[in-house]
């Protein structure tokens, strides 16, 4: 008898955004020795130039540290700081840290294994070798990078956390919707089924998700990047590019070659493709610029290609969300509000409506004079009114709700006449607009 089996769908999950400066340190101390994670890009300079610097000593003991042992260092929490989260690692009972290392990676290099050997069987000495070597990383290499990119990374979490605030989904559709980009395998196989996810921003990695010995929540380290905040429609014009890179036959084939080599010379690529060297040159060159190879230097006056599988998954990340009926009703919109706009005079427009009504009337003197230029122009000249008719007038030419201190039509009528654009009667019983 055949049973059937019915599919789980995956849980509902909710978004946070955690500052946590030394979790995020950790990790890039981590960096400098681990493998980028699938399809990273180009390492981050920082780390390049600090894992270059890095004795073999240091090598092996940073693999120690964070290829072992890494279930210590999550014995203690987060700290305000690098200093004091070391402090606190001092003063933990080594017992806590051996209790929390005891699991051993499958897959350990066996030079790893054989250099945490004796720390595995001496927790004092392992809490020793960890606030040493960490405490050395730090101030070698990673105290002053950190200077300069925390109080940056404290403004793009603060802006991050309003604009996705209350966001909800799978754990995939959440961190899809604040990456804005599609997610390769191997994430959402470590998102699987969390009902939780923490996004903490690093300046250091791509991409990283970490479960963090926490049931049922994924923490996603990412690099800040503008377009989690946008919030203006993808448009078509940002898709046709990339698509019509791959709208051709030898750009596609130079695209097959690169991802059966791994990497090439252009000049490698030729006979693949059977095009002139110029040609391969061209048909590369917008390649990169569509973001779909990536280009290196290969220590001499040539250079390196890649398949870019990450600018692939943002093309077709954008084309999904161009084809989304909340995209498209936005971008609409967008098209109707350009095309109402275009009928304004272009000096006024920051200052309008759709309906060329008043919706700013600036403290600045240049502006302003924008906006009355841009009323005095709808007056007839010649044309003679009351105060009660040039006050009804002007009010219809600003926009509704203004709010308690927003525009009137009084105020606009006396800077018309302060600008000497709009004439009145000693007594106010008359208003006009001169010819010319």
């Amino acid at each position: 008898m055949t049973s059937l089996t019915l599919s789980v769908r995956p849980p509902l999950a909710t978004a946070a955004f955690a500052d946590v400066p030394v979790r995020s340190a950790l990790l890039s101390l981590s960096l400098l020795t681990s493998p980028p994670a699938p399809e990273a890009g180009e390492p981050d300079p920082w780390v390049a130039s600090a894992a270059a610097r890095l004795s073999p000593e240091q090598r092996l003991n940073n693999r120690i540290a964070f290829e072992r042992f890494g279930g210590a260092l999550l014995a203690v929490k987060d700290a305000p700081d690098m200093p004091a989260w070391l402090e606190a690692l001092q003063h933990t009972h080594p017992s806590m840290l051996r209790d929390r290392s005891r699991e051993i990676p499958a897959d350990l290099d066996s030079d790893v294994a054989r250099g945490a050997a004796p720390l595995a069987a001496d927790a004092a000495a392992l809490r020793a070798f960890l606030v040493d070597h960490i405490s050395g990383l730090w101030t070698a290499h990673l105290a002053v990078e950190w200077a300069r990119v925390g109080p940056l990374l404290r403004i793009a979490h603060d802006a991050l956390a309003r604009e996705h605030a209350g966001l909800r989904g799978t754990a995939a559709q959440i961190v899809r919707a604040v990456l804005r980009r599609d997610l390769p395998d191997w994430v959402l196989a470590a998102l699987g089924d969390a009902q939780t996810v923490v996004f903490v921003l690093s300046p250091h990695a791509p991409l990283e998700v970490s479960r963090l010995g926490e049931p049922g929540v994924a923490h996603v380290f990412s690099r800040f990047d503008p377009a989690m905040l946008r919030q203006a429609p993808v448009r078509r014009a940002e898709v046709l590019g990339p698509l019509s890179a791959l709208a051709d036959d030898t750009r596609l084939r130079l695209l097959e070659a690169l991802a059966a080599r791994g990497e090439a010379r252009g000049q490698d690529l030729i006979a693949g493709v059977g095009v002139s060297q110029p040609n391969v040159s061209r048909h590369l060159k917008q390649l990169v610029g569509a973001g779909l190879v990536g280009e290196r230097r290969a220590g001499d006056a040539n250079k390196l290609y890649r398949l870019n599988p990450g600018g692939l998954r943002a093309v077709l990340y954008k084309l999904n969300t161009v084809l989304e009926p909340a995209n498209a009703r936005a971008s609409l919109a967008e098209t109707d509000r350009a095309t109402a706009m275009a009928a304004h005079p272009p000096e006024a427009r920051a200052f309008l409506d759709e309906a060329g009504r008043v919706t700013h009337f600036s403290t600045k003197r240049a502006e302003q004079k924008r906006v009355l230029d841009y009323l005095i122009d709808k007056i007839a000249p010649g044309r003679e009114y009351t105060e009660r008719e040039i006050t009804a007038l002007i009010a219809g030419w600003i926009a509704p709700d203004q709010g308690r201190f927003g525009i009137d039509a009084v105020t606009l009528r006396r800077a018309l006449i302060e600008e000497s654009a709009l004439r009145r009667t000693s007594n106010g019983s008359k208003y006009w607009r001169e010819e010319g």
